[in-house]
């Protein structure tokens, strides 16, 4: 991660990704983000191919970091047209006067 993305991302932590998934995938872990803050919220969605398996994606307890999060999913992937979307939150830096 550059230095200029690094400090906006120190001022708005937050951060939105895309994670393509194979035919068959029952979950997985999104690893590698290396972010500049430690996420508190993570919101997951699923894309799903016309006429697809509606596929929900849920956080495994506790994977939460800087580094990624483990994700389930209700049911196995049936081609490699599903995508989870991710958005991570973190706490904003508090100032002092």
């Amino acid at each position: 991660m550059d230095a200029a993305l690094a400090s906006l991302l120190a001022l708005d932590p937050s951060y939105d990704g895309v994670w393509d998934l194979g035919s068959g995938e029952e979950g997985g872990s999104v690893t590698g983000l290396a972010l500049p803050f430690t996420p508190t919220k993570i919101q997951l969605t699923m894309e799903v191919p016309v006429g697809g398996d509606l596929i929900h994606p849920v956080l495994v307890q506790g994977t939460l970091s800087a580094d990624g999060f483990t994700f389930q999913l209700n049911s196995p992937t049936t081609d490699t047209s599903y995508r989870l979307h991710y958005s991570l939150k973190g706490d904003a830096p508090t100032t002092s006067s």
